[in-house]
């Protein structure tokens, strides 16, 4: 009661000596403005004014009777940009995309709403969750799979607990027990908030670099009690997609608001409203209320639907029909070109979880005009949950020695404009179940697989055995079991369509596998175990210089099999397209072994020489270098066992020297292009100019 007593009348001193100034409550929060508290001179610390408060608020600050009850999506347009879009001047890449995106969405402005009569913004609910169920004008993705995604990306901002989650890093709040060892804090001005009048607090981490929140705190000066709390995150926290996401936080009426986006412009607001002791929850907004005519008239927009369709088409390189209960493609496969095929003409299509959320189906089917043969692929996708799913495929189509015939890259149109001959491949045809489960919280998974594969000999690829009297051997067939081991604490990702895509990667990604041939089953011919890993990682750079990719991996093969199922790096047969996780100009076929360890390091700065004549350059700056070493044992060296195949000058063995390739460009032109220049050092030292298209947010 002592302490409590002497804590009001320290408030009452302070609060009659405090400027009355105008505050950022009220203008506009922006994330920039937080960022450089730490850099104004305040003359009132308020450390002991907050470490009054967390004493006389112990009891209540542990207390969790709320839970949320409804989320909601807005996009926020500032009235001034929207009044002068027309003949508006653009100022940047930024201002281009919200133009044709308005454009596009004009329609909809009828139903936009003022966000807040003190402020020159308008919004529209696009997204609107509850329990009874959801709304949204994003039919694209299930409206579960987007619930999570914002929760996850924004976490919890809640000052009853010592830390909050955003995209699984904690952060310490600004007033619980210790907080004080993280942060300081200072008097900077009063206010009214809701017809209250209150004490404004800036307060920011010592450290700039601290996993930790910097903002402004809102105190009653009736009853000290806290009324909101503005804050972003610390600028240097490494955790870069969400470092000028804005929050806000009333107690009062259990509400979190975040703001992304620039004020210039336009922005994401993402509201979470929560119930206390199961009440019920307020009224919606007027433009939340809107929604469903909103959405009625996203139906029916043309534009809107071609929007939608660019959208998708950009992800995953698909068309949408009947509903976007089917797509077709990916249509960057549609056309290719190869020696064995000539001009390949590809038709692919899938259900998509519009059609049935638990069960997909799709493949497709392939011609060459030079062999005049079919191929085809089928799948069934069964989905026990977003984590659980069992895959099915079979598949009868040509592929390179090395590669795995499941990986469908081999079809783009820009990888097979090519100067290296691909004449030297297997027809294949193989099937494959595989059930994946998630572990430990989504932090391991498990994929436990089976894999038969029938392997004939095409163009000049031929398999010779001297046992036989340098007969070809008509073709080989194995048959596999594999446990895939997956460690990716902190990964976070949602499934669009099918497809996974991270929005957060993990901390680290380990992965083991190992295959154990069987003989007999299914007519396969050999026993064998093949053992391969890889780790990877990703390092933010201090002061937003960018970030260090680096991967290790390596593998052995354990027992004596020919040189299809011996490790071939995946060497280029395009000297065009620059390839991040190729060998871009290993030829294919060089460098055989059954023992290998490769390394993979990329630099990506968030600036580059164009920076200095503009500064608003999005243009970054790429430097990698890979490696690999391996060798070929005896064991496996058919020149040493009559059994095996002959490399016959198509294969070449990994030799002495280790295989050294860097690479430096420029990336994110325009958003998707990247050009890099790429050498390859040693005895077979060249140089090339390579491209890649890649679209980044």
């Amino acid at each position: 009661m002592h302490k409590k007593l002497l804590y009001f009348l320290f408030l009452a001193i302070v609060a009659n000596h405090l400027p009355a100034q105008e505050t950022v409550t009220q203008t506009k929060h922006k994330t920039w403005d937080l960022h450089a508290l730490r850099y104004y001179p305040f003359s009132y610390p308020a450390d002991d004014f907050i470490a009054g408060f967390i004493d006389s608020q112990k009891d209540s600050l542990k207390e969790d009777v709320s839970h949320e009850g409804r989320t909601s999506l807005d996009l926020v347009i500032y009235r001034p940009f929207l009044e002068n879009m027309p003949a508006g001047r653009v100022q940047s890449v930024e201002d281009i995309a919200m133009r044709f995106f308005l454009k596009f969405y004009g329609q909809w402005m009828i139903y936009a709403r003022p966000a807040d009569k003190d402020l020159l913004d308008i919004d529209l609910s696009l997204f609107l969750y509850e329990k009874s169920g959801a709304k949204s004008v994003f039919p694209f993705i299930e409206q579960d799979e987007l619930r999570y995604f914002l929760d996850e990306w924004t976490g919890t901002a809640d000052f009853k607990k010592d830390k909050n989650e955003i995209l699984s890093m904690s952060y310490k709040n600004p007033i619980c027990n210790n907080a004080l060892k993280t942060y300081r804090y200072f008097f900077s001005g009063e206010t009214v908030i809701d017809s209250i009048p209150a004490l404004e607090i800036a307060f920011f981490s010592r450290k700039p670099e601290d996993k930790a929140f910097e903002g402004f705190l809102y105190f009653s000066k009736q009853d000290t009690a806290l009324i909101k709390a503005v804050f972003t995150l610390n600028y240097l926290n490494k955790n870069g997609i969400v470092n000028n996401i804005l929050f806000q936080r009333k107690p009062s009426c259990e509400e979190d608001f975040f703001y992304i986006g620039n004020d210039a412009f336009a922005g994401l607001v993402l509201k979470k409203q929560r119930t206390v002791n199961n009440d019920s929850l307020p009224p919606k907004t007027q433009a939340q209320q809107a929604l469903p005519d909103l959405i009625i008239t996203a139906e029916k927009s043309r534009a809107y639907r071609n929007l939608q369709r660019t959208g998708m088409f950009v992800l995953n390189h698909k068309l949408g029909i009947a509903g976007d209960k089917i797509e077709l493609g990916p249509l960057t496969h549609t056309l290719s070109v190869n020696d064995m095929e000539g001009y390949r003409f590809r038709v692919g299509a899938n259900t998509t979880e519009l059609l049935n959320s638990k069960i997909q189906t799709g493949g497709y089917l392939a011609y060459g005009s030079k062999d005049k043969n079919i191929k085809f692929r089928g799948d069934l996708t069964f989905s026990f949950s977003r984590n659980d799913r069992l895959n099915l495929s079979l598949v009868k189509d040509l592929n390179i020695p090395g590669r795995n015939i499941f990986d469908d890259d081999r079809d783009l149109i820009y990888k097979s404009i090519k100067t290296a001959a691909s004449d030297c491949m297997t027809l294949q045809k193989a099937g494959y179940a595989g059930f994946e489960k998630a572990l430990f919280n989504n932090i391991c998974f498990v994929n436990l697989s089976a894999k038969y594969v029938y392997d004939e000999p095409k163009g000049l690829m031929h398999y010779v055995m001297p046992a036989y009297n340098e007969q070809k051997i008509r073709s080989i067939t194995t048959f596999e079991t594999a446990i895939l081991l997956r460690y990716a604490p902190g990964e976070k990702y949602i499934r669009v369509r099918g497809n996974k895509y991270v929005f957060r990667q993990a901390d680290i990604d380990v992965r083991i596998n190992q295959r154990f041939g069987i003989k007999g089953v299914l007519d396969s011919e050999y026993n064998y175990r093949i053992t391969d890993f890889s780790a990877a990682k990703r390092i933010i750079l201090p002061w937003k210089v960018g970030s260090l990719d680096v991967c290790l991996s390596g593998g052995k093969v354990w027992d004596r099999v020919p040189f299809p199922l011996l490790f071939i790096p995946k060497g280029s047969q395009s000297r065009f397209v620059y390839a991040p996780d190729e060998f871009n100009l290993l030829h294919l076929y060089e460098g055989v072994s059954d023992r290998f360890l490769a390394g993979n390091m990329n630099l990506t700065f968030n600036f580059s020489p164009v920076t200095f004549f503009y500064p608003k350059s999005i243009i970054q700056t790429n430097v990698g270098l890979k490696s690999l070493y391996g060798s070929l044992s005896d064991n496996n060296n058919p020149t040493l066992h009559d059994n095996l195949f002959d490399f016959q000058g198509i294969i070449s063995p990994m030799g002495n020297t280790p295989y050294l390739e860097g690479n430096i460009g420029l990336g994110n032109i325009l958003h998707v292009l990247r050009v890099d220049y790429v050498y390859r050092f040693g005895a077979s030292h060249r140089g090339a100019v390579l491209v890649s298209l890649n679209f980044s947010i």
